[in-house]
């Protein structure tokens, strides 16, 4: 990881404030609607970084010509799984403010901009010199402070972010959260068929082993979630995933975490299927330990 002296004193001679971060991988048939839809509504003095994986399907010429066409946009290609994406995206960064976890299969909506507003209110309160405000569809706005602090993104192909926000709490980092969302999923291709599904879980099931739940966790799991068939199908990508996971390193986190099939899920997903659950730090780590959803009236973002 780079210093973080250094990197704050690239920040202040860029003149950039505002740094919006993402990854891109196999993403060709949504990645210029996604990209468009935040270009279009990004405040003066940003940067929009993407960094792509080593695509094969036409992102990286699509990235490349819309750099071309404006000097906000950068792009990295450098071969890298998601994690490592994200956080090569946040080393190079030279904003005040980082946006972060900004995906290419989803189109943003302006209230992208309200999300800073908010960010700069509570900034003002004085409250927190650590804060980091989330959205329901996982967006990270924060200084780079605290993203040093906690040790960055994991390594980690899949479930990046559930480590990511274990590491914030963990540090101390104060987390908010603004209970919206501001973008809409775009379908891909990746997603399309069944295969591409499994393919998918296969991984997803491998990075939760490295970062230690269990076979046995992940099977409960499984078979809370989806009707039987469906079930054995997702037990057998668990499986095979465990095969690819003793190819890989473990990534190390915090040894008390808790790594129960409750915790599995995101707490972005948990709020989707469960309004009126907010994680409060004790019951489930992965979960921002300071959640607060008494903003003013008037800094609440109505999207409906």
């Amino acid at each position: 990881m780079s210093d973080p002296a250094s990197h704050l004193g690239a920040k202040a001679e860029s003149g950039v404030r505002y740094s919006f971060l993402t990854t891109n991988y196999e993403k060709a048939d949504v990645l210029e609607r996604s990209l468009e839809s935040l270009l279009d509504v990004l405040p003066a003095e940003s940067e929009l970084i993407v960094v792509d994986g080593g695509s094969t399907d036409g992102s990286v010429e699509i990235l490349r010509g819309l750099e071309a066409c404006d000097d906000r946009l950068r792009v990295v290609v450098s071969p890298s799984n998601l994690g490592e994406g994200r956080q090569i995206a946040f080393e190079r960064a030279r904003g005040e403010i980082c946006v972060q976890h900004v995906d290419t299969d989803r189109a943003y909506t302006p209230a992208v901009r309200d999300l800073l507003e908010v960010f700069a209110e509570l900034e003002e309160r004085g409250e927190h010199d650590d804060l980091v405000l989330c959205t329901l569809d996982s967006l990270y706005a924060s200084r780079p402070g605290p993203i040093h602090e906690a040790g960055g993104w994991p390594p980690l192909g899949r479930v990046e972010e559930r480590v990511f926000v274990e590491r914030l709490c963990r540090s101390g980092a104060t987390l908010r959260v603004l209970p919206v969302s501001l973008s809409r999923e775009l379908p891909t291709t990746d997603t399309a068929s069944a295969r591409a599904r499994a393919r998918k879980w296969r991984l997803t099931a491998r990075d939760l082993l490295r970062v230690g739940f269990s076979l046995r966790t992940l099977f409960r799991y499984d078979h809370r979630r989806f009707r039987w068939p469906k079930a054995l199908v997702a037990d057998l990508c668990c499986v095979l995933g465990a095969y690819d996971a003793t190819e890989l390193n473990s990534i190390a986190t915090e040894p008390d975490a808790p790594r129960g099939a409750a915790v599995v899920e995101s707490w972005q997903e948990v709020l989707r299927r469960q309004p009126d659950f907010l994680p409060d730090g004790e019951r489930a780590i992965l979960s921002p330990a300071d959640v607060s959803t008494t903003f003013p009236e008037n800094v609440w973002i109505d999207l409906r």
